[in-house]
């Protein structure tokens, strides 16, 4: 960055966070008007907003999967999405634009299913969704018992970032946020 700005040169990268809402020009602002940054956290992946929105227990978590790959809202391999990798690039990306230096290293995240090496989903070839299943099962009547929603959030406090699965209350902003298309 400090040499596109000697040259005075820029790097319009909007679209990498926040679907191309003026999330990292609306920090860089904050930021040059005096206001310290301490925690950034939203649902960040559009794909994952979209499955735990829809996701109310009614279908498998992997039918939504499946749907979503089929209408183009996923990677081509939507275990790329379901990784988590992309939130947490999103968070280092984040974290840079307010001035971190910060590598992947100093970011954790939880897979929102199983890794992309791994051979427990796959959409196209509906074989070997099961794990995700019963995984899918568990984890939405934990929520449902508490009245609660699950969401994937990314968290980006005190110089570290984090990415998972979070319940959220239904009092909460969370319960209900619009769902992104992507």
């Amino acid at each position: 960055m400090e040499m596109l700005d000697r040259r005075k040169r820029h790097f319009l990268f909007e679209a990498n966070v926040g679907a191309g809402l003026p999330v990292l020009s609306t920090l860089r602002d904050l930021i040059a008007s005096g206001d310290e940054i301490v925690r950034i956290e939203g649902i960040l992946s559009g794909t994952l907003s979209y499955l735990f929105n829809t996701f109310d227990g009614t279908l498998p978590f992997s039918s939504l999967v499946r749907d979503a790959h089929r209408m183009g809202y996923t990677e081509p391999d939507p275990r790329e999405d379901l990784s988590g990798q992309d939130v947490a690039r999103k968070l280092l990306i984040l974290a840079r634009q307010i001035g971190l230096k910060m590598d992947s290293t100093r970011c954790r995240w939880t897979a929102s299913c199983p890794s992309p090496g791994s051979r427990e989903i796959h959409v196209p070839i509906p074989r070997g969704v099961r794990t995700l299943r019963r995984r899918d099962r568990r984890s939405r009547e934990r929520a449902a018992a508490r009245d609660a929603v699950l969401r994937y959030v990314g968290t980006l406090e005190r110089g570290r970032a984090r990415a998972g699965l979070k319940q959220f209350h239904a009092t909460t902003r969370w319960r209900r946020p619009k769902a992104a298309t992507t």
